[in-house]
């Protein structure tokens, strides 16, 4: 049996490097370093990728932290302290969160991603989805919880056969 694939949302930014300075599907290393030391295979998942072929190749999602999801797609105003709305990666995981649902397949939901979990499902979510902590500080201190911990993927058995849980 050969690793398990895990995908990463990521999202799409200005970056810059070398000669190039142009838009590129970004996401910290420790998303990347944690799910490789849990013994998995990271598969970056940039808005606009393919669901149904990203949910074929995938053993699991981590939905990663970022921006604010858009207050409208749960039927609310915009509070003041939401910031950095992209609706395309919103609209994207919403429908990526949706379909690994429906296929019961392993969900990781980190800070932003706990948001797009919550609105997919339709639940209630508070407006800060890290211990309502101050927007400047709310991504910082749950991206230092994530990569301090030390996730493990395991095979389990089910009745539909062979799956793998991701334990952090």
């Amino acid at each position: 049996m050969g690793k398990p694939v895990v995908g990463i949302t990521t999202y799409l930014t200005n970056a810059a490097w070398s000669y190039w300075q142009l838009q590129a599907a970004l996401i910290p290393a420790s998303y990347v370093e944690s799910v490789e030391r849990a013994g998995g295979s990271p598969l970056l998942v940039p808005p606009g990728a393919s669901i149904e072929e990203t949910l074929d190749v995938v053993d699991g999602i981590v939905f990663s932290g970022g921006s604010d999801i858009d207050p409208e797609l749960y039927g609310a105003d915009a509070h003041e302290t939401t910031s950095g709305v992209v609706r395309e990666r919103d609209e994207f995981e919403l429908e990526l969160m949706r379909g690994a649902l429906d296929r019961d397949l392993p969900v990781l939901a980190i800070c932003r991603g706990s948001q797009v979990l919550n609105v997919a499902r339709r639940a209630a979510r508070s407006r800060s989805a890290c211990s309502g902590t101050p927007r400047r500080m709310r991504t910082r201190r749950c991206s230092r919880r994530w990569s301090q911990r030390r996730p493990s993927i395991a095979p389990t058995a089910s009745p539909t056969g062979t799956r793998r849980e991701i334990a952090v």
